[in-house]
Formats: C-alpha cells, structure tokens, sequence
C-alpha cells in the first residue's frame, strides 16, 4: 500500500500488502514532527490554527526558507569562485 501524507498530500513510502497500490494515511516524518509541535501549542491554549493548516503553514514557512538559503549559498560559492580566479 502506498503511504500518502494526510496534510500534506505527499508520498511517503509503502507498507505491506506491497502488491496493493491502493493509498492509505498517515503523516510524514515532517509533518508528524509539526503535529506534536501544533498538539503542545494547541493543549497548552497557545493556538486557535486547526492542526493541518498550522502544519501547512510551516511546511510554507520552511519551504520558503530553504529555497532562500539556498539561493544564498549560491550567490557566496559564485562569489567564492570569482575571487579564487
């Protein structure tokens, strides 16, 4: 069975029956990560978000962040480059 991320809807692995190919839920490694972190916010009253858009909106947050680091590094190995020549 193919294993598909109930917030965020990406494919995340197998489980056994292998030869069934129907999708079955549960959450990614992220995902569940940002759930316990949403479930200590939301039992605590430090949150009124739903759980999946609460997750949705990190995993936007991180997405984001990671292409903008991304670019950084970039940028410095060029300028690495260009001073080294």
């Amino acid at each position: 069975m193919i294993r598909v991320c109930q917030f965020c809807h990406e494919v995340y692995g197998e489980k056994e029956p292998f030869e069934d190919k129907e999708e079955t839920s549960g959450s990614c490694e992220l995902c569940h990560w940002l759930w316990t972190i949403w479930y200590t916010l939301w039992r605590e009253g430090m949150t009124q978000e739903s759980a999946s858009q609460f997750i949705l909106n990190c995993r936007e947050l991180f997405i984001t962040t990671k292409h903008a680091m991304a670019g950084l590094g970039a940028a410095w190995l060029r300028q690495a480059r260009q001073g080294a020549a």
